[in-house]
């Protein structure tokens, strides 16, 4: 499990840290929507396909929910 202040969820909050500078890294649920991933191509950071879906994301951080997109704010643990 990774600590909550290190990443953030969901396409509105990682777009805004992205933008404020905070975002290091994207990953992206192995399922996540075109549409989705599509918002952030003309990111310029480290962008990652993670080796699950949705479900398999949200279990990976400790969440009882699918999550399609991660914005990691520390490098060292994703």
């Amino acid at each position: 499990m990774v600590k909550t202040k290190e990443y953030v969820i969901g396409v509105k909050e990682v777009l805004n840290s992205l933008k404020s500078g905070e975002v290091k890294k994207i990953i992206f649920a192995s399922n996540c929507p075109k549409s989705i991933v599509e918002k952030f191509e003309n990111a310029n950071i480290e962008k990652k396909i993670f080796d699950g879906d949705e479900e398999g994301l949200g279990t990976y951080l400790g969440r009882a929910f699918p999550i399609a997109v991660v914005g990691v704010r520390n490098e060292n643990n994703s």
